[in-house]
């Protein structure tokens, strides 16, 4: 059985802009007692799959994690 998100429609008067690439985000705490909040927005060439996309802004989180952490 395949499950799949559905979205409820948005108003014609509501824009969303199609930029062509994946643009991703995550946040997330880090530092010591977890006491910043950790924002990343990351844009990718439009060549780069979703898999690869997602592959890369978890390294990038995980690097300014660990960063943060020593």
């Amino acid at each position: 059985m395949s499950r799949t998100a559905s979205l409820p429609a948005r108003p014609a008067s509501v824009t969303v802009p199609d930029l062509g690439h994946p643009v991703l985000h995550t946040t997330g705490l880090v530092g010591r007692k977890e006491r910043w909040i950790m924002v990343l927005l990351t844009a990718h060439p439009s060549t780069t799959t979703w898999s690869r996309s997602t592959a890369q802004t978890t390294a990038l989180a995980r690097r300014i994690y660990l960063a943060a952490a020593g």
